[in-house]
């Protein structure tokens, strides 16, 4: 009798047939995901971000003694610095506001009750509505702080366990002088949508490296989820 080998019929290569198992599904998925992600990123969040470093960059970053002659409803990049007699809150900063990511209750391999942390973080406590700053000529402003406002270049202190942080303290110290940007209302009043722990000068150069940045994640993400793509296909061919 002649033995014949049992070797695998067409059917059984097929990349997506139904298994009850198998790691290679879960690579497929992250593969394609990761890829979308890329795609996204490079193709929307890019543009978007070198369109605001231009805008950014085109500014006007009056000084203290310019600000009488903006109109109203002005956005310009307002050099400020906070007062060096600011009360100090938490952590020592004299504005800052308040981040926290929920414990949550799982199990281990065990079934045992364990708790991880969250992936996301949710502002708990907003900075001050408003706060008093100084200009470049000593002139005192009143910089409005409204729910949302990015604070970029700030000092973070984190609260928890290592790698299991539940909260952070994100803002500036007394004295440290900011960057606004900014819509100007009149009467020394100033609208915040940004703040930067710097010079304008620093600030405009941050938000242009931004879509340098971005499309380097993007890149390096998507050779990551084809590299996952390839593995899965491979593993799934192989019946894995």
């Amino acid at each position: 009798m002649v033995c014949q080998p049992n070797l695998p019929t067409i059917s059984e290569f097929r990349l997506f047939r139904r298994r009850r198992n198998g790691f290679s599904p879960v690579l497929l998925i992250f593969g394609i995901l990761g890829i979308l992600m890329s795609c996204g990123v490079t193709m929307c969040a890019v543009p978007a971000s070198f369109m605001e470093g231009r805008e950014v960059a085109g500014l006007d970053q009056p000084s203290g003694d310019d600000l009488d002659n903006l109109p109203p409803g002005t956005r310009a990049l307002f050099a400020v610095q906070l007062s060096p007699e600011a009360a100090a809150g938490r952590q020592g900063l004299a504005l800052f506001y308040v981040e926290e990511r929920p414990l949550k209750q799982t199990s281990d391999t065990d079934g045992n009750p364990t708790e991880t942390v969250g992936d996301s973080w949710n502002r708990t406590t907003e900075p001050a509505g408003e706060m008093e700053m100084r200009a470049d000529n000593g002139r005192l402003l009143t910089i409005q702080l409204p729910p949302g406002t990015t604070f970029l270049e700030a000092q973070r202190f984190e609260e928890g366990e290592p790698g299991r942080e539940t909260s952070r303290t994100i803002g500036y110290l007394p004295g440290q002088a900011l960057t606004v940007d900014g819509t100007w209302q009149g009467n020394g009043i100033i609208t915040a949508s940004k703040l930067f722990g710097g010079n304008p000068e620093g600030y405009v150069t941050a938000v242009r490296a931004a879509p340098g940045q971005m499309l380097i994640f993007g890149f390096i993400c998507g050779g990551l989820s084809v590299l996952l793509l390839g593995v899965g296909v491979v593993m799934r061919f192989l019946g894995r």
